[in-house]
């Protein structure tokens, strides 16, 4: 099963119309027990992460995962739920990003744009779920990069600052298995 939509065509082009993620290409399919998600998302090009970095906050990056099987009359049955998340921020002794995932070590560049191209350009999410043939199914992804904490709190109160460094976006798919 694979899942195209029309921003696609778009591109990394259409991310100047937008201040929030634009999905690139989105794919997904059952392997073994498991769904496997490959996104690419884009942003849009006056996104702010490097000055909040720079400026000491910690970024958190999460794609939150949602399957719920489709039901005709009874609401759709949530079957699996999660978020992966990673924390972005920047080393001044270093002068280095670093990226954080889940019990993984830290991936380490001077490169921003290194770094956004990794964490963005190929998102594998695998879903541990044993899927029914013929049965329809609803995922829906939503990605979001917040400020988790800013280290210069008298003066950039987070009072006063958006908690989205980009705003979310959330898309659904439906297949069938």
């Amino acid at each position: 099963m694979a899942m195209l939509l029309c921003l696609l065509s778009g591109g990394m082009a259409r991310a100047a119309d937008f201040d929030t993620f634009v999905l690139q290409y989105a794919d997904a399919r059952a392997e073994a027990g498991a769904v496997h998600l490959d996104i690419s998302l884009g942003l849009p090009p006056d996104n702010g992460i490097e000055a909040s970095l720079k400026g000491g906050s910690v970024l958190k990056f999460t794609a939150s995962v949602a399957i719920a099987r489709a039901r005709f009359v009874l609401p759709d049955k949530k079957v699996f739920s999660r978020d992966y998340i990673w924390y972005l921020r920047y080393d001044n002794l270093t002068r280095q990003y670093m990226m954080l995932e889940e019990a993984r070590a830290a991936f380490r560049t001077p490169d921003l744009k290194e770094m956004l191209d990794r964490l963005l350009g190929d998102i594998r999410l695998v879903c541990s779920l044993n899927t029914e043939k013929g049965a329809e199914y609803r995922i829906a992804v939503t990605a979001s990069l917040t400020r988790e904490s800013s280290a210069k709190w008298p003066e950039q109160s987070l009072l006063f600052m958006p908690k989205d460094v980009v705003k979310p976006l959330k898309f659904t798919e439906e297949a069938a298995y």
